[in-house]
């Protein structure tokens, strides 16, 4: 086999899948919490007279999944950026994925966290407010369908990019650009875990108090 038709080779799956465990961590976290807020507002709708406390724990406990999720992706991430340093300076018969890789499946992971936190939003803000919860239930749970809907579809668009052959386009141009992501991706997370801790913390305060 000349050097001229030999094939090119493979972007590892083992990459791949590192990067993608700590962004199924957090669309499970996402789409766990949106369940636990449904629970929440069907909860207020069959008993009108639900206090403040029990309102502010059902959601407190909706933000303690996401923030176990994205704690446990934050380890996850930690362990995809030694894979990738290792995998630099060691020989390898695959190569690696393109940055661009991780973006995208990063991006990806995000988009249902976004969602279940405009829905968190919405009704905290309802009732901060002292407004009709009915009115903007509607809103809440379009949110909320999205978030388990994209939570879904996402996770198994990354599950494929991680398993199938990718086109050679997606291998790495750059040794350290796949690394510097990650990194970035950690920073990320570190960053949302810490806002959502206490935005978790604030509604157990809440809870205590019976109040706003």
């Amino acid at each position: 086999m000349t050097p001229d038709t030999e094939p090119l080779p493979r972007i590892s799956i083992l990459a791949r899948i590192a990067a993608a465990l700590p962004c199924w961590s957090v669309m499970l976290g996402a789409g766990l919490a949106a369940v636990l807020i449904r629970n929440v507002i069907e909860a207020m709708r069959a008993a009108e007279t639900a206090g403040i406390a029990a309102v502010a724990a059902g959601m407190a406990q909706a933000n303690l999944s996401i923030v176990i999720a994205l704690y446990l992706a934050i380890f996850l991430t930690m362990i995809a950026v030694v894979v990738a340093v290792i995998r630099n300076f060691t020989a390898a018969k695959t190569v690696s994925p393109s940055a661009w890789f991780f973006v995208v499946i990063g991006t990806l992971a995000i988009v249902p966290l976004g969602l279940v936190w405009e829905g968190d939003s919405l009704l905290m803000g309802a009732l901060m407010s002292r407004g009709n919860v009915a009115l903007i239930a509607p809103n809440i749970q379009i949110c909320l369908i999205l978030t388990l809907a994209t939570a879904g579809v996402f996770s198994l668009i990354v599950l494929a990019v991680s398993i199938i052959p990718l086109r050679p386009f997606m291998r790495a141009k750059r040794k350290w650009a796949g690394v510097v992501v990650l990194v970035l991706m950690e920073i990320v997370l570190i960053g949302l875990a810490a806002g959502f801790q206490v935005h978790m913390s604030w509604l157990q305060r809440v809870g205590l108090r019976q109040s706003f």
